[in-house]
Formats: structure tokens, C-alpha cells, sequence
């Protein structure tokens, strides 16, 4: 699949969380760098972000 995002840069709010998690991993396995934020669940922004970077983003 081609979104168009790759090299983009994208902010996933909420990326801690499961939703958000999904999107930021399509988003890097697209191709786009990706930001992850959170506001209180730090391991699950941990674990998005590692889930990111196996993506290779």
C-alpha cells in the first residue's frame, strides 16, 4: 500500500494507546518518520516507539 507518507514527517496523538499505536506503525511501515506522544501511559509510548522502530521509521 502507498499513502503518500513517505518522508513525511507525522504526529500520532494518543500514540500510546492501541488505536494510536496501529496507526503509528502503518505510518512508519509506509515509510514516514513518526512522533510519538503520550500523557500519562510512558511504557505504552515506549512500546509504540519500539514497535515504530522495528518498522524502520
Amino acid at each position: 500500500m502507498d499513502i503518500g507518507v513517505r518522508d513525511k514527517t507525522v504526529l500520532i496523538t494518543g500514540s500510546s494507546g492501541d488505536l494510536g499505536r496501529a496507526t503509528a506503525k502503518v505510518y512508519a511501515q509506509e515509510g514516514a518518520r513518526v512522533v510519538v506522544t503520550y500523557h500519562n501511559n510512558e511504557t505504552g509510548a515506549r512500546q509504540t516507539a519500539g514497535l515504530v522502530a522495528e518498522a524502520g521509521a
